[in-house]
């Protein structure tokens, strides 16, 4: 695991601007022992194949400074299973996360950015976005999109509504089950899963 401190700007230079915020290409590429990966809040772009080839990345965090993530970044990252993208994320690059076939969940917590070529590839996996944020739509890059809504800490219940539409391009969704779960974790995440 590797975490970049929100203190870390500067590791070379941004090959688009010129300037020191910069998180440097090929630092990490091909780094096996790699699982765990979380970006502080100080790195604002992630150069080209930074961390291509890390096989066994499955768990990647940017912080809420990183805006722009840079053609191949995350290139040949088959056991990646979850991204959480920070507030900040402009635009991700061209194959950024090509062949990152396993992702279960891509998690945006700002406005939809804008996309290069085949950024996620073939692989599978839900775009989760928060619900005040804007330019969202059902789908994302080709894979379905969702709401994510965070439990609310103070309450010990929470009401989930399971809604089936039978097209997804002008969506009229039905409820089809409503299930209350008690919790006793501060926050927690769900998911819909079909075998």
């Amino acid at each position: 695991s590797v975490t970049i401190p929100r203190n870390v700007i500067s590791l070379g230079v941004d090959e688009k601007t010129r300037t020191s915020e910069f998180y440097g290409g090929w630092a990490f590429s091909g780094c096996s022992s790699l699982t765990n990966v979380t970006i502080g809040d100080g790195v604002r772009y992630i150069g080209k194949n930074t961390f291509a080839g890390c096989g066994n990345l499955s768990h990647l965090s940017l912080g809420n400074g990183v805006i722009d993530i840079d053609d191949e970044a995350f290139y040949d990252s088959p056991n990646l299973v979850q991204v959480t993208f920070g507030s900040a994320i402009t635009h991700i690059g061209a194959f950024a996360f090509y062949n990152a076939t396993q992702v279960e969940g891509l998690y945006f917590f700002g406005d939809k950015p804008s996309l290069g070529l085949r950024v996620f590839g073939d692989g599978g996996g839900l775009v989760y976005y928060r619900p005040e944020k804007v330019g969202w739509g059902t789908s994302f890059a080709g894979r379905p999109t969702a709401t994510w809504i965070e439990s609310n800490p103070s309450q010990h219940t929470d009401t989930i509504v399971l809604e089936s539409s039978t097209q997804l391009e002008n969506p009229s969704w039905n409820p089809i089950a409503t299930n209350t779960i008690n919790r006793t974790q501060p926050q927690r995440y769900y998911r819909l899963r079909a075998y």
